[in-house]
């Protein structure tokens, strides 16, 4: 089903930020810009670290998830509005990197300034739940980091976003993670890039919670968690 059973509980807002700020995701797309620009005259046409795309698909897509985080919430619905509805940018070689990545920061800062203006209690869609801003704001956030690094990673370098971004995002989207470990390790964790000393392995088939954390089941979520909804 599209929509929760008129029979289920009714939205309950978090009333909790996790520490997290629409100007979060603004940061982040800043972070990826400083971290990607050295890169400027390499290859970009070669696969990002642990993915089939291209660091430059690889950054397209992080451009194109949190453009439509910000459609999703400038029109809060929870009525299935999917990204493969969007026109896809050709990011070909003929685009010059400071200009891909001015485009990630003007996204970001729609979705910032969509996300400041909404009702916190203003409910949207994503395949993993009913996010509200905070939600979208979380997951602007997380798609940014990791793809940025995926990209760094195939340069042989490193990422180390600030501790507070990270740990936002883990205790919005994955309330099951644990706080008592760093959080870009963490982050890494729930999503399954890191293993974390005596805690099994996150799945290949994870998923987040993009609906308020009052709402989570207790559950550890993976794809199968939203088959079918």
């Amino acid at each position: 089903m599209s929509q929760r059973d008129a029979t289920s509980p009714a939205p309950r807002p978090d009333g909790a930020s996790h520490g997290l700020h629409p100007d979060d995701v603004r940061r982040a797309a800043a972070l990826s810009r400083d971290a990607l620009i050295p890169f400027a005259n390499a290859d970009w046409s070669q696969p990002a670290y642990g993915l089939e795309w291209s660091r430059r698909r690889t950054l397209q897509h992080m451009t194109s998830a949190v453009q439509w985080y910000g459609m999703c919430l400038a029109m809060p619905s929870e009525e299935p509005f999917r990204l493969r509805l969007l026109p896809q940018p050709v990011y070909s070689a003929d685009h010059p990197l400071p200009l891909l990545l001015a485009m990630l920061e003007r996204q970001a800062a729609v979705l910032s300034i969509v996300a400041a203006a909404s009702d916190p209690s203003a409910r949207g869609f994503h395949a993993f739940g009913y996010p509200d801003p905070i939600g979208y704001i979380a997951m602007g956030c997380t798609e940014i980091l990791l793809h940025t690094e995926d990209i760094v990673l195939s340069f042989g370098q490193e990422l180390r976003p600030p501790d507070d971004l990270c740990r936002g995002a883990v205790s919005r989207l994955f309330p099951w993670a644990p706080t008592d470990e760093p959080p870009w390790s963490t982050l890494r964790w729930a999503t399954g890039r890191e293993s974390l000393p005596g805690r099994p392995d996150t799945p290949p088939n994870w998923a987040w919670h993009a609906s308020p954390t009052a709402e989570w089941d207790g559950e550890v979520k993976t794809r199968e968690s939203y088959a079918g909804a």
